[in-house]
């Protein structure tokens, strides 16, 4: 039984809710949690009742109870907030945060047995079952562009909050895309090697070998570096020089000239972030899209309409497990659908559908239904 189909039973309706751990304790589920998009524990904001004394926070799910050790989670700062550990079978070391806090841990194989493997089936079933609601391509295309227009207004509200919060908008800017480069794994050590190592000091130099010494020097001090089930050009060493590259294109004038100039030809705004052999075309179009176009929009407001003419027509970001488990839902048997993926707008309207409505699941409020007001794409953020 594979992990990700343990992680598809949590999060289904399927899952049993009352438990005991492996230390004798009973815990009752009251929210599996949302299921994270990127790195660190699989489900964030978890509400668990152990012993009647409610918890919120992370859940990890592995096979093995000693995964939790060989993936390198016991020395991860970014686990300390894991409040339960799901396993398929309580073999290997008990689970230990890197402050030394023990993780409860319940094994699904012990609490449910023979049942086990049929509700995980109904699970994967479910997950990969077409939407009921899904209407014809043209509908579709309407509420994922207003969805997706909600989410870049989310994206630039969490700027405007930060700036307007004393933080400079080249700061920001400059962590937003350190988190962005940190890919899936090293998101939180990218994003603290930014604040440790702020863009003020790093536009000063002038040489990207000199700086880039220095921020390794630096992330040498930031914990939580990941290399596990990550591929060579995502590791954390080309992404570290990719960003002090970056540092120093954008060192004279910061970030918001360029990216506003850029509005005028949206590819260019993928171009400005590429780096041989550091930052790829993938990895550019995911800045574009989530960090660059959310960032002018929260700094030049009046600008919405060239942002959002931007957002309709860039290239897509590459397909994440989400996205192609919603493509199976909603796409795969339609050919007027499944050219929607192609556009990446379309594509992050995908994810806030996922969020807010698949995953909890709240189908009764789902905007595809066609009940209430009608979704159509939004002329203003």
């Amino acid at each position: 039984m594979r992990e990700a189909d343990l992680r598809a039973f949590w999060a289904s309706r399927f899952s049993i809710r009352s438990y005991r751990t492996e230390e004798g304790k009973e815990v009752f589920v009251k929210f599996p949690g949302f299921e994270s998009e990127g790195a660190g524990p699989d489900f964030t904001k978890a509400t668990i009742v152990f012993g009647g004394l409610e918890q919120r926070g992370d859940v990890e799910v592995h096979r093995r109870r000693g995964d939790w050790r060989a993936h390198g989670h016991h020395c991860d700062p970014r686990y300390e907030g894991v409040i339960l550990h799901v396993v398929l079978r309580p073999e290997g070391p008990r689970a230990k945060t890197a402050l030394g806090r023990e993780v409860p841990t319940i094994s699904l194989l012990r609490n449910l047995g023979d049942m086990l493997e049929g509700l995980v089936m109904r699970a994967k079933e479910e997950a990969e079952r077409p939407c009921p609601f899904a209407p014809p391509g043209s509908s579709l295309e309407a509420a994922l562009d207003e969805l997706s227009v909600e989410r870049l207004r989310r994206k630039a509200s969490r700027f405007r909050k930060e700036i307007e919060g004393g933080k400079s908008p080249d700061q920001a800017f400059y962590e937003g895309l350190a988190e962005a480069l940190g890919y899936i794994k090293n998101r939180r050590p990218m994003l603290e090697l930014a604040k440790a190592l702020p863009f003020s000091r790093a536009r000063t130099f002038r040489d990207m070998l000199e700086l880039s010494r220095l921020m390794l020097r630096t992330a040498s001090e930031v914990r939580g570096w990941s290399i596990w089930g990550t591929r060579p050009p995502n590791f954390p060493l080309p992404r570290i020089r990719g960003l002090s590259a970056l540092a120093i294109r954008f060192s004279k004038e910061g970030f918001l000239g360029p990216l506003v100039r850029a509005l005028e030809r949206p590819r260019k705004l993928v171009d400005l972030f590429l780096v041989k052999g550091m930052v790829g075309e993938g990895r550019a179009r995911v800045v574009a899209i989530n960090v660059a176009l959310p960032f002018v929009l929260a700094v030049r407001p009046d600008l919405c309409g060239e942002v959002l003419r931007a957002w309709r027509s860039l290239p897509p970001e590459p397909e994440n497990r989400i996205l192609r488990m919603m493509k199976r839902k909603l796409l795969e048997r339609d050919k007027e659908r499944k050219r929607l993926l192609k556009r990446a707008h379309l594509r992050q309207g995908l994810l806030e559908l996922y969020h807010r409505y698949c995953f909890l699941p709240l189908c009764q409020r789902c905007p595809l239904r066609g009940e209430g007001e009608t979704a159509r794409p939004s002329q203003t953020a």
